[in-house]
């Protein structure tokens, strides 16, 4: 399963995310601190939020990274959570 490293530059980011789509993944794992700023993902219309961190701040921009200008596919963000939890 592909991921973005949390070491990486946000340029190297940059340019990964691309060649990775060129060898076909329709998946990609990563931390929303890592994609909050700089990455348009929108090869990636559907994103799923496992843990939300402390920041929501960096969770809204992050769940942005979508819906950019030039997104043809509609958007869809998904927060898990545990049922009967607060």
């Amino acid at each position: 399963m592909p991921s973005i490293p949390r070491n990486l530059t946000l340029i190297t980011r940059r340019c990964l995310t691309p060649r990775r789509l060129d060898r076909g993944i329709d998946v990609l794992i990563t931390n929303p601190e890592l994609v909050k700023n700089g990455l348009d993902l929108l090869e990636f219309p559907t994103m799923v939020f496992m843990q939300s961190g402390y920041n929501v701040y960096s969770l809204q921009q992050a769940a942005r990274r979508s819906w950019r200008i030039g997104q043809k596919l509609a958007v869809k963000v998904i927060y898990l959570g545990y049922a009967a939890t607060s």
